[in-house]
């Protein structure tokens, strides 16, 4: 990525007010927070979803996989507008980004919270450990539950 040219592209997409009062070297280190999060991203990828498509028959169908790795430029956005959060440091901006590989399973309504259930021992008998478990039925960008 040639820094440059790609902060001209994405300036007037990206949080116009707070993009611009970030000096060269701020522009820099979300660039870097970011580029790093899309490296582990595309790092542990292949192994989390050969997991999923193996749990996939038991559990639901899983929807959307060639989103399964949030792009680049939306890792950017969020790393410079979570950095607000933590008193502009892009470095733990990124370090609480937990969506940069997200998956989706669709479950029939009638089976759901059994599935959920299933679903969550079946990941720790991987050897995952669920963090935090989000009800977002009340979203309206993403129905169901988030888990990390």
């Amino acid at each position: 990525i040639r820094m440059k040219n790609y902060l001209k592209k994405k300036k007037d997409k990206v949080l116009p007010s707070t993009y611009d009062k970030l000096t060269t070297g701020d522009k820099f280190l979300a660039l870097l927070y970011s580029k790093l999060l899309k490296e582990r991203a595309e790092v542990i990828e292949p192994e989390i979803t050969k997991d999923l498509c193996e749990i996939e028959s038991d559990i639901g169908v899983l929807k959307g996989l060639e989103h399964r790795v949030k792009p680049f430029s939306s890792i950017l956005d969020k790393v410079i507008s979570d950095s607000l959060d933590y008193a502009g440091s892009f470095k733990k901006a990124a370090m609480h980004i937990n969506d940069y590989v997200r998956y989706t399973f669709v479950i029939p309504d009638e089976i759901y919270v059994s599935k959920i259930d299933e679903c969550l021992q079946k990941l720790s008998d991987m050897g995952y450990i669920v963090i935090d478990l989000k009800n977002n039925w009340n979203n309206e960008k993403f129905k169901g539950f988030k888990i990390f």
